[in-house]
């Protein structure tokens, strides 16, 4: 490597306190290496729900029986997410989140960011794929919307089983 001395590079190995960059990255390239300095992306604004604190949350109710706030939280973090208008900030809000203790919530919750994702042109997430459920499921249980939300379930939802109307996924 041109520029360097056999005393620089036995001076960088021990951790000399002042290189010169050009060689010191010219000094890791030989050997394979580089230097990422971008920034870390950005983190949503304070109170805004991300897939990985939805999830959490959502597992917490779904612990204390209350579906019906599940559901609310899972609309609320859709709210939060499209109001997020930077692309690589909202990739980081979509982040892989942790399993809320039920395949059906975990599919409900991969599909419904594969269909956000899509919405806004950005390839889906890689966790986002998921395999449908063996039967039906109507996170609403209500028998009287059955038809209602069947009619009205996004593909994405409706591809992996799932019965929800998508009006449910945009309001509170």
């Amino acid at each position: 490597m041109s520029g360097t001395t056999r005393q620089w590079i036995s001076a960088f190995e021990r951790g000399r306190t002042r290189v010169e960059t050009d060689l010191a990255f010219g000094a890791l390239g030989a050997i394979g290496l580089s230097v990422d300095l971008s920034p870390d992306p950005p983190e949503p604004a304070h109170g805004m729900l991300t897939t990985v604190e939805a999830a959490r949350r959502i597992r917490r109710e779904l612990d204390n029986g209350d579906t019906e706030f599940a559901l609310r939280l899972l609309a609320r973090t859709v709210a939060d997410i499209r109001s997020i208008a930077d692309p690589t900030e909202r990739a980081a809000a979509m982040s892989a989140p942790p399993s809320t203790g039920d395949f059906r919530w975990d599919t409900l919750i991969a599909a419904t960011f594969e269909r956000e994702a899509r919405m806004t042109g950005a390839p889906p997430p890689k966790w986002t794929e998921s395999s449908p459920l063996g039967d039906p499921w109507f996170p609403d249980p209500d028998p009287l919307l059955a038809d209602r939300h069947t009619a009205a379930t996004p593909p994405e939802l409706a591809h992996r089983n799932i019965f929800f109307d998508r009006r449910n996924l945009e309001s509170l």
